[in-house]
């Protein structure tokens, strides 16, 4: 029983599952059939594989440090205002997912996912 992954873990995979999903469609609604939307494309696509990323981290077998989810969910959140100062995201799909990245860094700050985490992980 001691091996089961914690509440807060789940909650935190789901949500960095939801955040990859919210920016794979910001990704597909920046697409607009030209050769210039191409870097919104990629912006968008590196704000969804941040937040793969982080869901990753949260999971059973995360292959990372405690501390090293911190700082992959607190990327999440950089690269999701770095998108929206670019104009590569709608304002409104940025808030969200930077709510979402912020939620994330609150559940890895928590210390007994970081000690969690380093007692289970898979190297």
């Amino acid at each position: 029983m001691a091996n089961t992954v914690p509440n807060n873990m789940k909650i935190g995979t789901a949500l960095g599952f939801v955040g990859g999903v919210i920016a794979l469609a910001a990704m597909a609604a920046s697409w607009k059939a030209d050769i210039d939307s191409m870097y919104l494309v990629g912006i968008n696509m590196l704000v969804a594989v941040m937040f793969f990323a982080a869901a990753g981290t949260f999971t059973k077998y995360s292959p990372v440090c405690g501390n090293t989810v911190v700082v992959l969910s607190g990327l999440a959140g950089a690269v999701t205002i770095i998108a929206a100062i670019y104009g590569a995201t709608e304002l409104w799909i940025s808030i969200i997912l930077l709510v979402i990245a912020v939620v994330l860094v609150a559940i890895a700050a928590c210390p007994h996912v970081s000690k969690w985490v380093d007692s289970n992980r898979v190297i």
